[in-house]
Formats: structure tokens, sequence, C-alpha cells
């Protein structure tokens, strides 16, 4: 939904004396008389107005009658007696387009955007993570080579981290330390607990709007590689480099549209997240952004996440991602399903 689709929806529907004038706006919500006259003893003007419409998002809600709707287009076909669908196709879809996605990157980059990954100064006290026994044991269980440890910077930290160094509070040391790079800048970095029972989260992330930014430490080039496998943490995105797959992670199976904004640079997104229910969710939300200007496929492993893969494992990935998808549209699905259609 833009607020494009909802102002024209709401302008359509004025025209036609299903909405009376707009009362006022409160925060990002126009207010305005209740529509549904047969809950408030046939009056069309409120004293006190109490339906509001989201702008960003179309919701919508009276509170006083308590009727409410997900969408511009549920209260549409509400008001006018047609099928949620024939509202769809006549106030029409936001549509992708490149010049859209693009303009928004080039504000990513210049900073004018104030959910940037602001850059951070080196980690302080940290060895090579294959220099220390703790960690290069632990990097060998979890299928995370030498070679590969060293390319994306990986580090061991004995100590606490400290709160005046995040900006958060402070967490229990014996971590391995992932610096995290977003356009070339070095913007915070991921404590990884090497032991099972430390105290504290097993990820400590000081790092300012991780929720916009993507962890892609090889840099892929949309010009060259058409498709890029997505996963929701750091070491499943270590198995599919080990295994030598362009590969983003987005530190968890939430995708915000600024992550969905990176991307739309290639032609092909794969979802190799967790098969759960949060995994799904978080694929369906990656279809609602993308759909329209990227293909996006949700990748089945077989019972596991990218991170438990075997060495060898990334043909099978590359040769599921090479197959044509099946018709039935299980994304599609899950994203009516999300907006309770």
């Amino acid at each position: 939904m833009t607020k494009q689709i909802v102002q024209q929806a709401i302008d359509m529907l004025t025209s036609q004396g299903k909405l009376g004038k707009l009362f006022n706006t409160s925060g990002e919500n126009f207010i305005y008389s209740c529509p549904f006259t047969a809950n408030h003893s046939g009056r069309t003007e409120q004293r006190t107005p109490s339906f509001g419409i989201q702008e960003e998002t179309g919701q919508w809600n009276c509170f006083s009658c308590h009727r409410r709707g997900p969408d511009i287009y549920v209260l549409y076909s509400a008001l006018m007696g047609i099928s949620d669908e024939e509202a769809k196709n006549t106030i029409g879809e936001p549509k992708f387009s490149a010049n859209m996605v693009l303009a928004k990157l080039e504000a990513l980059r210049k900073g004018e955007d104030d959910l940037r990954p602001r850059p951070m100064e080196p980690y302080p006290n940290t060895v090579p993570a294959y220099k220390h026994h703790a960690s290069a044991s632990y990097l060998r269980q979890r299928g995370v080579p030498e070679w590969l440890a060293e390319k994306v910077g990986l580090g061991y930290c004995d100590e606490y981290m400290l709160p005046t160094f995040s900006g958060k509070a402070g967490m229990s040391g014996k971590r391995i330390i992932i610096p995290l790079e977003y356009e070339g800048q070095i913007v915070g970095y991921s404590g990884r607990s090497v032991f099972p029972n430390s105290f504290g989260p097993k990820y400590y992330r000081p790092v300012s709007h991780v929720n916009s930014m993507i962890y892609a430490p090889t840099n892929p080039d949309p010009k060259v590689v058409k498709s890029i496998f997505v996963v929701e943490g750091e070491f499943s995105l270590y198995a599919c480099l080990r295994e030598g797959l362009p590969t983003a992670c987005t530190f968890g199976a939430d995708m915000s549209q600024r992550q969905a904004e990176y991307l739309a640079r290639f032609d092909q997104v794969l979802m190799t997240y967790d098969p759960d229910l949060a995994g799904d969710i978080g694929a369906a939300k990656a279809y609602a952004y993308l759909n329209g200007f990227t293909q996006v496929r949700k990748l089945i492993l077989p019972g596991k996440d990218p991170a438990e893969m075997a060495p060898g494992y990334g043909s099978t990935l590359m040769a599921m991602a090479n197959t044509r998808p099946q018709q039935h549209d299980k994304l599609g699905a899950l994203k009516q399903l999300l907006e309770g259609k």
C-alpha cells in the first residue's frame, strides 16, 4: 500500500458521497465522521468525528462503533457494495519502478535518510578468530573455514563488551566479533557467544538501525550476479559463502522495506529463511515488497537452515535455484493470509 493509493481511494469515495468532509489529521490518520451511518442512528455528521484512516497503510477504524478493516480496498468494497477484488481493480494497485527504488538507494548512500546505519570505530581488544582456541574450535564446529573467517574479518573478544563502546547496556565477553559492513563502511558489530550457557543472549549487535541494513560482506554486483540468496543470520550466510553462493543476511526472519530496496537490484531473490512460521512470514513480506519488480522465490530446504548444511551442499541449492518454480504460488497465498483475506 502507498500514500498515493490511499489518497486516490479517499478522493473517489468523497466524490461519490461515501465519505464526508475531512475533519482534521491526527498524526498519520485522516479523521472523518463514520461513514457507516446505520451504526450511528443514521447520522451522517458526528459531533465528535470518530473515524480514522491511516495514510500509509489504509487501515481504518471507528472509535465509536468499533467497525474496522485492514486496508483501503476493504473500506471501498464495504461502502460501494462490491467485492474486495473489484475494489482493487477499480482503485488500482501500487506499482514498483526502477527509478523509485534507485532514487531511494541513492538517498541512503548520501546519508539523506536518518535510518541509515552510522559508521563505527574498529572494535577494541580483539584477536583474529582462528588465533584463539575457543573461537577456532567453535568455527570449525559450525563449518566456517579459516580462509572464510579471514575474508569476512572475524575476531574474538575475551573481555566484557563495554557499554561505552556500544551505546547500550554492557554484555558478557567470550564472543566472536563480526564486523558488519554496509555500503563500504563498518557500521556495527555482532558478538556471538561461543559458549551455550554464557550470560546474555547468543547474539549482541551494537549497531544503529540494524533492521534497515543488509549484511553482504562479499558485496555481490547485481550487474554480474543475477540471483542472490537471502538468509536470517550470520552463520547461515557463512555456510552459503563457503559454498560460493552470493548471499545477503537480514538479521532475523523479518524483512524491512529498506532491505527490500537493496535486494530489488537483483533479477531473482531466493529466500532461504528457516523452515518455520517466522521464516514463512518474512518471505511473504519480501514477496509483498518486491512482487512486480523482481522475482522472489522461497527455497524449501530438507528440514534444515543453511547454517546446518554439510559442506558440498551448495551445488544442490544452486540446482534448486535454477529449476522452474512450481505453478502454485505459496508466497502469494501467505501474502493473502497476512492481509486477512
